[in-house]
């Protein structure tokens, strides 16, 4: 399940054909001998920014396995994983086996509101740091109606937060995080996102592991466990 701007549902239907099978093979590389890397050129060729400390990390950014999340704020199927991702680092954040990596990913032609929800969130990581960003976005995405949030709550999901509302809106109108925001867009597409959300989970025993989509629990913990396995 991932959101793309397209109106049929067939689409996702074929995401979610191909996002199995793509999960499927990575899981397969991870436990197979070693043998050329030309016989994995869509892992080979995927790029991403490297994770470093101004990234928003969730867990311990030492960790040896990173969730990094392409993610609209706008996005109902983004909602839904936000809320499997908080069960996964219930169970591998606080061993600090898994750590989470957001970046923005926001579909404005889906979702006109999602850059500037972006950028809200920035805003609050400036004025508040890690935990009130992440206390942000768990509020956008618990608050929000069908997977739209109501841009009439922003100051109030600020406050929430912990920043102060006068503070927030002064740099919300100056928009000052619009290139931040457009830089981790471009990421995204550069590491293959197509739709929201789109994930790549990064170890020291495997290359990138795509992961396109809404993927539930099971999914993501079957993956996990066989990284960990191959430590």
């Amino acid at each position: 399940m991932d959101e793309k701007p397209q109106p049929s549902m067939m689409p996702v239907a074929v995401a979610i054909v191909f996002a199995g099978a793509l999960i499927a093979f990575s899981l397969y590389y991870v436990l197979r001998p070693a043998e050329p890397t030309s016989l994995i050129p869509d892992a080979e060729r995927i790029q991403f920014r490297e994770v470093t400390d101004a990234d928003h990390i969730l867990g311990n950014p030492a960790a040896p396995i990173k969730i990094i999340e392409y993610s609209d704020l706008d996005c109902q199927f983004c909602r839904i994983f936000h809320a499997t991702m908080k069960q996964i680092m219930l169970e591998y954040g606080k061993t600090g086996e898994v750590a989470w990596v957001y970046r923005h990913f926001p579909i404005v032609e889906l979702h006109p509101n999602a850059p500037r929800l972006a950028e809200a969130s920035e805003c609050v990581a400036e004025l508040g740091g890690n935990d009130a960003f992440w206390k942000f976005i768990d509020t956008v995405f618990t608050t929000s109606n069908g997977g739209r949030f109501d841009m009439e709550r922003l100051d109030a999901t600020a406050a929430t937060a912990g920043v102060t509302v006068t503070a927030f809106r002064e740099c919300y109108d100056s928009r000052r995080h619009q290139a931040k925001v457009a830089a981790d867009f471009d990421d995204a597409t550069k590491a293959g996102g197509v739709g929201t959300p789109h994930n790549i989970i990064v170890s020291p025993v495997s290359p990138p592991i795509p992961v396109p989509g809404a993927q539930p629990y099971s999914t993501i913990q079957s993956i996990i466990s066989t990284l960990l396995a191959g430590n």
